[in-house]
This record gives structure tokens, C-alpha cells and sequence, in this order.
């Protein structure tokens, strides 16, 4: 809709690389962002992992202590 419009209006080729350069500034935005996004789950993820492995050694301590 926007390159038709723009096209339409002055019929120069800038304004179609200007287009597409802001798309694929915005898809570029939106990859790098689901990239950081994963990366934070990943991280999140191996802490909780971390917790959990900390939570049984603890356990296990506790228990090795008491017999």
C-alpha cells in the first residue's frame, strides 16, 4: 500500500529503495529483537536449571547431615 502510494505519487526510484530500506530496517529491528528475546529464555532456562540442581544439593546436605 505504501510503495503503491508513494510510486503513484512522484514515480521516482529513491522512493522505492527509501521503501524497502525502512521495511527491511523494520524486519532487521524485529529479528534482532526475537534473537534477545530467545537469548533471555535461554538464560532464564539454565537458571532455573541452576536453582533446581542448588535446591537438591542442599537437600541432599541436609539429609547427609542428619543421618
Amino acid at each position: 500500500f505504501i510503495y503503491n502510494k508513494l510510486h503513484n505519487r512522484l514515480n521516482y526510484p529513491k522512493v522505492e529503495k527509501c521503501v524497502y530500506f525502512q521495511w527491511n530496517l523494520r524486519i532487521l529491528k524485529d529479528l534482532s529483537q526475537i534473537d534477545e528475546l530467545n537469548k533471555n529464555i535461554d538464560l532464564v532456562k539454565d537458571l532455573m536449571m541452576d536453582n533446581e540442581n542448588l535446591e537438591e544439593n542442599v537437600f541432599d546436605d541436609l539429609f547427609s547431615a542428619m543421618s
